[in-house]
């Protein structure tokens, strides 16, 4: 469906992602992507990230988990 606009959602450990400030910092590729940075990164900003987009056509989510000294991601358009 052409023209629904999704609403977006950001988790850390299943919480809300609180965007404001300047820990976080969103680069918009293209309309369907961006990528997020975490930025002055710690052993606390270690755990699992999620992007929850939905409108009313459905919902879809990607994420990656950050664990100390490793990487492991899964999903498109989300990189840390």
């Amino acid at each position: 469906m052409l023209g629904i606009l999704p609403t977006f959602h950001r988790t850390y450990n299943y919480r809300p992602l609180n965007t404001k400030g300047h820990k976080y910092t969103f680069l918009f590729e293209d309309d369907e992507s961006y990528t997020l940075i975490v930025n002055d990164l710690s052993i606390l900003d270690a755990g699992e990230y999620t992007a929850i987009a939905s409108n009313k056509a459905g919902k879809a989510e990607s994420g990656i988990k950050l664990k100390p000294g490793k990487l492991l991601a899964c999903g498109i358009g989300i990189v840390i």
